[in-house]
């Protein structure tokens, strides 16, 4: 466990139980939401945009990811009208693998929606660390929850370890605060890195 959740009690809900956790607890959201990704690669069954993607249908994983703007613009004002904001900050490498190409075409559709997304690159992410420790796949939930995402050896979601302690959920904020705060907006990186070789088309 980082060094951010030193003795500090989790309790693991395999994937379903997860879920339906957070699904729970934001409900009631009450606070913003924060999210780091740090792995360079993930697996994502049952995401017909990524099962596209992984297939070589590029056009068709776009236009599945694309599709969604609706949905995700309505669930950003709900969640602005609770006075919740969502937070992310995505840990990027050089060269972008390419399924992060094909992520980061997704996050910009969230983007779009309202998620306020930025990119850190790995000083920023050494930086961060340097001042808490290893900063791991966290989920916060205003005050309510965090999380520890669990995607296995293989980069599939499998549960995560859940924490309740506010001392310990408002340490992981401040983490992704600063991380976030010193990172790059996501519009600049996505049009000066992934734009211009973006036009793969179908493989």
């Amino acid at each position: 466990m980082s060094p951010l959740l030193d003795a500090v009690v989790t309790e693991y809900l395999p994937l379903e139980e997860y879920i339906a956790d957070f699904t729970v607890v934001s409900a009631d959201l009450a606070g913003d939401i924060w999210k780091s990704e740090r792995a360079q690669h993930f697996r994502e069954p049952g995401n017909k945009s990524w099962e596209a993607f992984v297939a070589g249908r590029w056009d068709e994983a776009l236009e599945i990811a694309e599709a969604d703007l609706p949905k995700l613009e309505a669930y950003f004002a709900d969640l602005a009208q609770r006075r919740s904001r969502f937070f992310r900050v995505r840990a990027v490498e050089s060269p972008v693998s390419e399924y992060l190409r094909w992520e980061l075409h997704v996050l910009r559709v969230r983007a779009q929606a309202g998620e306020r997304i930025r990119i850190a690159d790995p000083a920023v992410t050494d930086l961060t660390e340097a001042k808490y420790g290893t900063v791991p796949e966290l989920l916060i939930l205003g005050d309510a929850a965090g999380y520890v995402v669990d995607y296995g050896g293989d980069g599939a979601p499998r549960g995560a370890a859940k924490f309740a302690q506010p001392a310990a959920i408002a340490r992981c904020r401040a983490a992704l605060q600063d991380m976030y705060d010193s990172s790059e907006e996501f519009e600049e990186f996505f049009t000066r890195e992934v734009a211009p070789t973006s036009e793969y088309g179908d493989r």
